[in-house]
């Protein structure tokens, strides 16, 4: 995401147009000043990889995991 004012609002807003819904928006991890987020969403879109696609046209994805496999651990 880019450091700039307006930048988280412009993603949600992107999320929305995609019908994703944002469960959680965790911002920094004890870094004052950062700009990577954790995100929880839910989607109807099974392929993880077209989803990556999606969301890399508006910010820099380091990992999507699924529920499903969460659970499974």
């Amino acid at each position: 995401m880019q450091n700039k004012k307006g930048a988280l609002a412009s993603l949600l807003q992107y999320l929305a147009k995609l019908d994703i819904n944002v469960i959680s928006v965790e911002l920094g991890h004890d870094i004052e000043h950062a700009n990577i987020c954790e995100l929880e969403i839910e989607t109807h879109m099974e392929d993880a990889e077209v989803l990556r696609k999606k969301l890399e046209t508006k910010a820099k994805i380091i990992e999507i995991t699924s529920s499903d496999d969460a659970y499974k651990r």
